[in-house]
């Protein structure tokens, strides 16, 4: 088999499990290199979407789980992503949960490895065990609504701006 053959191979069977999937493919294959090999997260976009969506929530679990809180923000399970609403939907929670996301885009190169993989308008869902879905959000809504003013809940100031920041940086990203 040919290189060029093999990737062609590579990039079909890579793709074929997320075309017959529900869910939304999350990461953008990248245009140029050998779009059918999960890179690292220390590298280029990562591929495989089983890889990238336990990147994501061990990225996420490491902030989340770091914190001493009263309401536990792990993420388990890829489409049951742990909005406040789903944790009390108390006006501390969605303080708490502020500074979770805060902390994830400022941790190590979580914002750069969401920009890489092309992630910050990727759907993050809440789906219950019946199927319906309960939420639809993104980490670029997240950052817009946690950094306003008129977001619900006890949301330091200093976290607002921490946010204000990473929703600029996500608009200058997708622009």
């Amino acid at each position: 088999m040919t290189s060029a053959a093999f990737k062609v191979f590579v990039l079909a069977v890579t793709l074929l499990p997320g075309i017959a999937c529900t869910k939304s493919w999350i990461g953008v294959p990248p245009s140029d290199g050998d779009p059918g090999v999960p890179t690292s997260d220390a590298g280029g976009p990562v591929v495989d979407r089983a890889t990238l969506e336990n990147q994501i929530m061990a990225r996420w679990n490491v902030v989340a789980d770091g914190r001493t809180s009263s309401i536990n923000f792990h993420w388990g399970v890829f489409d049951q992503f742990p909005h406040p609403t789903y944790k009390g939907g108390t006006a501390e929670g969605y303080g708490e949960f502020a500074e979770v996301l805060a902390g994830f885009f400022e941790r190590d190169d979580n914002f750069d490895f969401l920009e890489r993989n092309e992630l910050f308008e990727t759907p993050l869902l809440y789906v219950f065990p019946s199927g319906q879905e309960g939420l639809r959000t993104s980490f670029e809504k997240l950052s817009i609504y946690f950094s306003s003013d008129t977001a619900f809940g006890d949301i330091a100031p200093a976290t607002r701006v921490r946010l204000q920041a990473v929703a600029e940086r996500i608009r200058a990203s997708l622009s």
